[in-house]
């Protein structure tokens, strides 16, 4: 499998200085990106990308952030309200679990082969609803572990505890979060857990580990508003990594005014965050990406 290269541009600035430019086009931007790239579900994307597509969406990102590693929130488990849990896009391993279901075939092993060829990092996000989260961990490992692209497992605490649309979730307790992150660094010490939210309320109240901290609020009437909500994120769980998951249709307003709004939003975000953050643009909007 050889995988294909890129030439995608963000905006004018980025078109005079090429791709591999040293700087992004902010001339004031110093902010520190660790990771760069999207966020991928079954649900988001229509037409859904074959893996080389993907790869152009994610290095699309990461090439504005120079430095940054291509990286991809990737959900591989979406919430299944018939069974109040949710549905893991692969096939079971003959087990039966409560609030678990499978499907028939595997929807992901094809890209993750891809990604570990070309150097792109996952995080395996899952939906639990009201299922346990050390089983999912288990399943979710045993099944993609030893791809060499996965960097950590995502919870996206809105549907941890709820399977409604319009819920909030359940907050994640010290106890719970200092658990699942000891049982995901059983499968390997740099493996890295990120909980998502939009309210801190949800996180654990002290633990911090080597957690990481993933915002995803929508819906600001501005873009003042949004970055002042994602700098009070940061300072709150500083200095523990955060990523930031933004591009939503919700925002649309402020955001297409923007040149590039995928580079130009992160950049702002960086430039006021101080400990190492992650950027991530939502599938919903990936034309956004095109060149």
């Amino acid at each position: 499998m050889i995988c294909s290269p890129l030439v995608l541009i963000f905006t004018a600035l980025l078109l005079a200085a090429g791709c591999g430019s040293d700087s992004p086009s902010g001339p004031d931007w110093t902010g520190d990106v660790g990771y760069a790239g999207v966020r991928s579900s079954s649900y988001g994307a229509d037409p859904y990308p074959d893996p080389a597509g993907w790869q152009d969406y994610v290095e699309a990102m990461s090439d504005a952030f120079p430095g940054s590693t291509p990286c991809a929130l990737w959900i591989v488990g979406t919430v299944d309200g018939s069974i109040e849990g949710i549905n893991l896009e692969f096939p079971s391993d003959g087990g039966t679990y409560p609030h678990v279901s499978f499907t028939e075939e595997d929807l992901h092993e094809e890209y993750l082969d891809w990604f570990d060829q070309c150097g792109i990092r996952v995080f395996l996000q899952v939906e639990p609803g009201f299922a346990d989260l050390d089983t999912l961990i288990t399943l979710v490992l045993d099944r993609y572990g030893d791809h060499p692209c996965v960097a950590g497992f995502g919870v996206d605490v809105e549907w941890y505890g709820n399977v409604t649309e319009g819920g909030e979730g359940t907050p994640v307790d010290d106890a719970s979060a200092e658990a699942w992150e000891t049982h995901l660094q059983s499968y390997g010490s740099d493996l890295g857990l990120f909980l998502k939210h939009w309210d801190p309320v949800f996180m654990p109240p002290s633990y911090r580990g080597n957690l990481i901290f993933v915002d995803d609020g929508q819906g600001y009437g501005d873009m003042e508003g949004y970055l002042a909500d994602m700098a009070a994120w940061a300072e709150e769980f500083a200095p523990n990594r955060v990523f930031f998951q933004y591009g939503y249709e919700a925002d649309r307003v402020w955001w297409d005014l923007l040149e590039s709004p995928p580079a130009d939003i992160g950049e702002a975000l960086a430039a006021q965050t101080a400990q190492e953050c992650g950027l991530f643009w939502v599938d919903f909007n990936l034309a956004e990406l095109d060149p």
